[in-house]
């Protein structure tokens, strides 16, 4: 519950810090932020049972291997992403999509598509599609590995299900962009599209962050412990 309210404050103060510095313009109510605290914890919550229920009953083997299975499919499928991505990455947008997503402001989407030609932009929508695929993978492979790792311990439950949620805001930043993308005066474009994309943005790959952060921490502390733990094990039967 600590971790579920701490994400959802954490996710509130960087939308409002986001549009401070970012696009001042944009109009961000307090009424939406107090929303997006109260979705991202309800989620948190409500993922937490779910998450229980589809993997609490697996064994550890069990768990492991579904973790390598999806890690392997993800793999394949960033794969794909990089090379999509190349297509339509030029010395202006060195990042590609990345770009795109942190664009915050019409006037940045409208340099970053004007920057692209028509096959380009072809490919863009291409990757945007397969992102679907992707968010779905990388998700479950974050969750899963956060799991084995951290044995299903109940903090190992609540970083998982912040990959859940980093999905359903990389889901809605993908909205935000097919909005910019069909809008055929970017001198028109609502200043709180590309505002919500990154946003949206920001904060999925802050809870990306904190899962490789759990994941490799509970790893490495693991390893540490090993060897301290075969040494005592040695000295008692010695």
């Amino acid at each position: 519950m600590s971790v579920a309210l701490a994400a959802a404050a954490a996710a509130s103060g960087l939308a409002v810090f986001a549009q401070k510095t970012q696009n001042p313009r944009a109009d961000l109510p307090p009424g939406l932020v107090a929303v997006l605290f109260s979705a991202i914890w309800l989620l948190a919550v409500g993922f937490k049972s779910i998450t229980k229920g589809v993997f609490g009953g697996l064994t550890s083997k069990q768990l492991s291997g579904a973790f390598a299975l999806v890690t392997s499919v993800t793999l394949v499928c960033m794969a794909g992403m990089g090379y999509m991505d190349s297509k339509f990455r030029t010395p202006e947008l060195p990042l590609g999509v990345v770009t795109f997503e942190f664009g915050f402001t019409s006037a940045k989407m409208k340099t970053i598509i004007n920057a692209w030609s028509r096959e380009q932009l072809v490919w863009v929508v291409y990757a945007q599609g397969t992102d679907n695929l992707f968010m779905f993978l990388y998700s479950n492979a974050i969750a899963l590995g956060c799991l084995v790792a951290g044995g299903r311990s109940a903090r190992a439950y609540d970083i998982a299900v912040l990959q859940y949620v980093a999905g359903l805001l990389d889901f809605l930043e993908g909205v935000f962009l097919h909005l910019v993308l069909i809008e055929p005066n970017l001198d028109k474009l609502d200043e709180r599209i590309p505002l919500g994309a990154g946003i949206s943005a920001a904060i999925k790959f802050a809870f990306i962050i904190v899962g490789f952060i759990y994941f490799f921490s509970v790893l490495a502390l693991s390893r540490a412990a090993s060897p301290a733990s075969s040494t005592k094990v040695q000295s008692k039967t010695l």
